[in-house]
């Protein structure tokens, strides 16, 4: 299983750890697919619940699709 962030020293060429940052030489990394599957999953909830809050939900479900094409998009 791939880690949701990794950190790759700047001049590095092929170093990069995941977990914890090792020091302020290292830059934070985010899997883009990692953020796809949870805006997904967070959608998948919200309808569900749509019957609940519609309005609510409906609104949130939009801004996600949004950052769904944008962040693919990239």
């Amino acid at each position: 299983m791939m880690p949701d962030k990794i950190y790759i020293q700047l001049n590095a060429h092929d170093r990069w750890f995941e977990g914890n940052k090792p020091n302020d030489n290292f830059v934070e990394y985010l899997r883009k697919d990692a953020l796809l599957e949870w805006a997904k999953e967070t959608i998948a909830e919200l309808e569900n619940q749509n019957a609940l809050k519609e309005d609510v939900c409906n609104g949130a479900i939009w801004e996600l699709e949004e950052i769904i094409a944008k962040i693919q998009s990239l």
